[in-house]
Parts: structure tokens; sequence; C-alpha cells
């Protein structure tokens, strides 16, 4: 790349990347838009490690992680205030649960994601030569409500999200999908167990009974994640197909609902 086309990276978005923000601020308001928009920036900014992190009392503590096989990451309130910049890079030892492997060279990119000074969220990324965090500010710029955590505002219903809302959600993330829909005897932990096994990449939605669909993408390979997941949780596969339409799964689990 030269360098007119490298300064034009990190100033402007491409038609690639002005899709992608538009895509990202008509998300629906759920508590998975920044897992969705995680995964969407990283088709568009390859990165290894990504997290949506919130202020808490003396720590930011991720709400959105990709990539790091944690649960949650930490990272001291403290590192925000010595920053005044929108973007600026930390150590991988000053991330709590990462300070055990001491890899001082080893370093990620933190984007506040508000103008505030400490911001209310930040966006951690790590990546390899040739990231631009110029590109990666003009979308939260852009399209800052997607990194942020959900919050339910009180008119909206208590009730759990409509499976037409995840579906849809998941279709604009990602296109044509791959879908299972399965029965398993189950005890309490076992959809939080499938569910987790799943996270990083797919959706599981609770149909009638003990019935479930599982929504993954089609670069996965769906013989090889259903061997694994029947190896565990010993399914009853009841269907399977690829959605190039959210109506095509709406119309498929009429019958499980």
């Amino acid at each position: 790349m030269g360098l007119l086309s490298k300064a034009a990276a990190m100033t402007t978005l491409d038609e690639t990347g002005k899709a992608l923000v538009d895509r990202l601020t008509k998300l629906p308001r759920t508590h998975t838009l920044s897992d969705t928009a995680l995964n969407m920036l990283r088709s568009y900014i390859p990165f290894k490690r990504g997290a949506c992190l919130s202020r808490g009392t003396d720590a930011y503590v991720s709400f959105s992680i990709l990539g790091f096989g944690l649960e949650k990451i930490h990272i001291p309130q403290a590192l925000a205030a010595e920053h005044k910049e929108k973007w600026h890079k930390i150590p991988e030892t000053n991330i709590n649960e990462l300070k055990d492997e001491g890899n001082e060279d080893s370093y990620y990119w933190i984007f506040h994601v508000t103008d505030v000074n400490p911001p209310e969220a930040m966006l951690l990324l790590s990546a390899d030569a040739g990231f631009f965090p110029e590109t990666v500010s003009r979308i939260l710029e852009k399209a800052e409500a997607a990194f942020m955590p959900f919050e339910k505002n009180s008119s909206e219903d208590s009730g759990k999200d409509e499976p037409a809302d995840i579906i849809n959600e998941y279709f604009d993330a990602s296109g044509t999908f791959n879908c299972c829909i399965f029965s398993t005897s189950i005890d309490e932990e076992t959809p939080d167990e499938i569910l987790r096994s799943i996270k990083s990449f797919g959706r599981l939605l609770p149909l009638k009974g003990n019935t479930f669909i599982l929504l993954f993408p089609l670069s996965i390979d769906h013989e090889l994640l259903l061997h694994h997941l029947n190896k565990r949780f010993h399914l009853n596969i009841v269907e399977q197909f690829s959605a190039d339409t959210p109506q095509k799964v709406l119309d498929c689990i009429q019958h499980y609902v």
C-alpha cells in the first residue's frame, strides 16, 4: 500500500466501511448489540482479540468479549484517566487477567467510546501491523452506541427478546447462515453450557419444551460442530437448513413455538 493509500485509510472510510457504519447504526437495541457489533467490526478490521468494557467502581469490566478465551477482563480505572487521547496503547500486562502471562512486548489499543474523561465505555483491540486506529476511531464516532452497554428502558417489556428480533439481528450481522433445530434431555445448566460453547459465533434460541434452534455462520463446518455438540449434550437433531432470509427461519420454527 502506497503512502497516499495509507493516509486515506487512516482518515476516511471506504464504501465497505461506510456500509458497516450504516449496519451498526441500524442494529436493534438488545442485550446482544455489542456482541454483534464486535463480530461485525472484526469482519472489516481484522483483530486477534477484542472487548467492550464499561466503567465500574474501580475498574473497567468487559460486557462483550471476543478471542480471549475468558468470560471477563478488567482494566484499572486509573489507567484511562492517565490518557486524554481518543486512543492509546497499553501493555498486555496492564490487563489484570493477563498479567501472569508476562508479555511486556505485547500491546493493545484502547479507544474511548465516549468523549467524557474518564470514558463511560472503552473498546479494546489487539491487532498486527497494518492496523489503523484512526479508522476504528472514525467508526466509533459514527456508531458509538453499538459499543455501549445495553440499558433496558423502563418502558420496555421485562421479558426476553422476541425470536424474530434475534433472528433479524443475526441475519443483519452475518447474512446467510446455518440453522439446526434439536431437542435434548436437559437439566437446568445444559442450555447455559451449550450457549457458552457457541457464544463467540452463534446464537441459541429456546423453542417449545426442550427444543432449541442454533444459528451459526456458513463458515463453520456444520458436521464437525454438531458432532462436537452431540458428543457433549446428546442432541436429537430434528431439522438442519441454511437460511438466506430471516423469514425462512421464522416459517420453519412455527411448529416449535
